[in-house]
């Protein structure tokens, strides 16, 4: 069986992320049954103290309901910094804390971003999803 063409997701392009604490949440579908993914994220902060959390979810279609995938959520970003990070999901790879998982990519797929301890700075994030065949 031939191998499915890549596949990049944009999830949001220079997405303004302020208030003191607020959950941003951005959805993607493995159509062609990619096994890994790729999340490369960009984050851009004002000075202050605003703190950035990063997970991957994974959806139970049964209970329509969302989990975390064990091991796929990156490094806390803080404020004053501007971050160039990636995580990768494949089942081919080895496990490294906040950088690969070990795990095959479900259908459906939803990157949480967390934002807390923000007043009136915060974060301009740029995230996509690049599908590993």
């Amino acid at each position: 069986m031939p191998r499915p063409p890549p596949r990049i997701a944009v999830l949001c392009t220079n997405q303004a992320m302020v208030q003191d604490t607020g959950t941003y949440t951005f959805t993607a579908t493995n159509y062609s049954g990619h096994t890994g993914v790729k999340l490369v994220v960009l984050a851009d902060t004002e000075v202050g103290t605003a703190l950035l959390d990063i997970k991957i979810q994974g959806k139970n279609t049964a209970e329509n309901a969302w989990y975390d995938i064990p091991g796929a959520s990156l490094a806390q970003i803080s404020a004053n910094q501007t971050a160039s990070i990636d995580l990768v999901i494949h089942p081919a790879i080895t496990a490294v804390a906040n950088r690969a998982v070990s795990q095959v990519v479900p259908r459906e797929i939803r990157v949480v971003f967390t934002l807390t301890d923000a007043t009136t700075e915060g974060f301009t994030v740029t995230a996509e999803l690049h599908f590993i065949p």
